[in-house]
Formats: structure tokens, sequence, C-alpha cells
């Protein structure tokens, strides 16, 4: 005789699982508990520690930000900002010069650019 599995999932199962699978990633990779994470995220203003935003505009929680070579936790970021760090490598070197870039009029140094290959080729 076959036994016929009797699925009962409702939204507070789906809740509670999400909730449990929540638990055991923060242990697992930062060996922190979820009550650490809220406290965390309250004195943080419910905000990226970066931006200051409040809603992670991909709609997922705030991650947790780590050194990878200590493993220390220095905050709570969104996605963008976790991410951008990431891609830096973590290196504030190479931010720094990120930094000096953005601010360099460079919209200045192309016009000027192509106001001159313009006039070279009219004549």
């Amino acid at each position: 005789m076959k036994k016929i599995l009797k699925l009962n999932n409702t939204e507070e199962d789906y809740e509670n699982k999400r909730e449990r699978i929540k638990k055991a990633n923060l242990k697992s990779r930062y060996n922190i508990t979820l009550e650490t994470y809220n406290d965390m995220l309250l004195s943080q203003d419910n905000k990226c520690k970066i931006c200051g935003t409040i809603e992670c505009k991909t709609g997922r929680a705030l991650s947790v930000d780590h050194c990878h070579n200590t493993s220390k936790i220095r905050g709570l970021l969104c996605a963008n900002c976790n991410t951008a760090l990431g891609l830096m490598g973590d290196d504030v070197v190479r931010m720094r010069k990120a930094i000096k870039y953005l601010k360099k009029p460079w919209h200045v140094k192309i016009r000027k650019r192509y106001a001159t290959l313009s006039n070279r080729l009219r004549n």
C-alpha cells in the first residue's frame, strides 16, 4: 500500500521555515544568532551602514558585512553596498582611487578633446 504524503503548507509554515533557514545561515556563516542580527539592525536604525537606505533594492534583508581575513563583523549593508565592497576587494587604497576618479571633472576634459577633434575635421 502506498503512503500518500499530505502537504499542509500554510503561510505560517513557510515563514517558520524561512526563519529557521535564516537562523542556521547566520550561525554557520557568521557565528551569530538571529537575536544578535536583530540587535545590530536596531542599533543601525534598520538602515544600511554605508548609504543609509532602509530597504534593499533587491527586496532582501540587509547583508552581514565581515572582514574576510579576520571574520570580524563590521555591520549590516544593503546588497549594492556589500557588492561594491566585495568587487573592490575591501581594498581601501582602491576605493580612495575610485573616489578621486569620481571627483575629477571629466566632462570638461571630454568636451575640450571633442572640440579640438571636431575643429580638426572641419579643416
